[in-house]
């Protein structure tokens, strides 16, 4: 089974979801323990004012689900340490599962818990300087990429920049599932 393990469904996450749900077969795993903000409407999938203050987590699952009849697995918690990651990661995936986790928090604190781990992970975001990223853990400075990038979401060209890099990063995800074997092989025993 193809699992996504998204965590940070702000907008670079859910507009990951919306992009991925119909390019690849897949479960899908959202992670966030914020509420949507008046400032990110413009840049999620359903900008739409009701769901100002929702959960994100539950406003990803809520428009997955009237797009395609289809839900994620959720979580609505902030996590404050990599091992919690790890534990989640472990109990979402079997050793059989094909699966990839994006993280795509808005924070350098945040992304600075996925530094230590072991799964295929692709960082993905927005540096102040409007430079996109998508990398590969073993690619990823983590020193380089220590910003908010909360503030520059909030420009009007915002929408222009998200829809660039998921798009990228949707090429990206889709390579990896269809060249797996090509891939070094990821060891996930614990």
């Amino acid at each position: 089974m193809n699992k996504i393990i998204i965590f940070g469904v702000g907008a670079i996450g859910s507009n990951l979801v919306a992009g991925l749900v119909d390019e690849i077969d897949a479960e899908f795993y959202v992670v966030d323990g914020d509420f949507v903000d008046k400032h990110e409407l413009p840049l999620l999938p359903w900008n739409d004012k009701m769901f100002f203050m929702w959960r994100k987590v539950k406003a990803v699952n809520y428009w997955l689900y009237n797009k395609t009849k289809r839900q994620c697995q959720t979580l609505d918690k902030h996590l404050n340490k990599s091992e919690d990651i790890k534990r989640l990661v472990d109990n979402f995936i079997d050793q059989q599962d094909r699966y990839i986790i994006l993280e795509c928090f808005d924070n350098s604190e945040s992304r600075e818990l996925f530094k230590d781990l072991d799964y295929p992970i692709l960082h993905i975001g927005i540096k102040p300087n409007r430079v996109l990223f998508c990398k590969w853990k073993t690619d990823f400075d983590y020193v380089e990429n220590n910003f908010d990038q909360d503030s520059l979401l909030r420009e009007s060209d915002a929408k222009i920049l998200v829809d660039k890099l998921v798009q990228v990063s949707i090429d990206i995800i889709k390579r990896y599932f269809t060249e797996q074997a090509a891939l070094p092989q990821i060891n996930t025993d614990i």
